[in-house]
């Protein structure tokens, strides 16, 4: 089995250059500097993801700020004893 898949896409002519330029910089192919910048995004996405959920958990549990999320930790370890 292949270790790559050979793809084809259309990019701006800005972000070409854009890519070139990394690509010379760091001295890494474009298909390089182009794999690393998906991955980035994917797992920018997933962060995002994570703290969105993270948000709605917060306002369902009443947390605004540091001290909310400390006495929530308290009463959750309160309670485990």
């Amino acid at each position: 089995m292949r270790k790559v898949v050979v793809a084809s896409f259309s990019l701006p002519p800005a972000t070409w250059r854009r890519a070139g330029e990394l690509m010379r910089a760091q001295n890494r192919s474009r298909s390089a500097v182009v794999a690393e910048a998906i991955e980035t995004y994917y797992t920018m996405r997933q962060w995002d993801d994570l703290q969105a959920t993270g948000a709605g958990r917060a306002r369902k549990l009443g947390i605004r700020n540091e001290d909310d999320v400390e006495r929530v930790v308290h009463e959750y370890r309160g309670r485990r004893r």
